[in-house]
């Protein structure tokens, strides 16, 4: 959740902090939620979380990973802020078995 709303699509990433695990990632769907089947999940362990989504700016730009042949992609702009992401606080436990995680976000400090 980001100020109380599903965040936009992305990506989920859980950065082992003891030497020797895996890293894991999940995709965020454009409702907020993700999944990490079993065997992708992450281990038992502690892990720092980085949570990267963007949203659409409305403009195409170019660009060299461009599939549809054009050149073009649509330009994209990250809306979780980088306490989230690049200089991330998040910290999880995680335990063996499924288990349900939630992140309430918030844009402003």
């Amino acid at each position: 959740m980001l100020d109380n709303q599903p965040a936009p699509a992305g990506t989920i990433v859980f950065v082992p902090l003891a030497a020797g695990q895996l890293q894991s990632q999940g995709i965020i769907q454009d409702d907020g939620t993700f999944v990490i089947e079993g065997e992708n999940g992450p281990s038992a362990g502690e892990y720092k979380v980085e949570i990267l989504c963007a949203k659409k700016t409305g403009r195409r730009i170019q660009s060299m990973s461009s599939s549809d042949g054009t050149g073009m992609i649509d330009e994209r702009v990250p809306v979780i802020p980088a306490r989230y992401n690049t200089a991330t606080t998040l910290r999880q436990t995680i335990t063996s078995g499924e288990i349900t995680l939630l992140y309430q976000l918030q844009s402003a400090p």
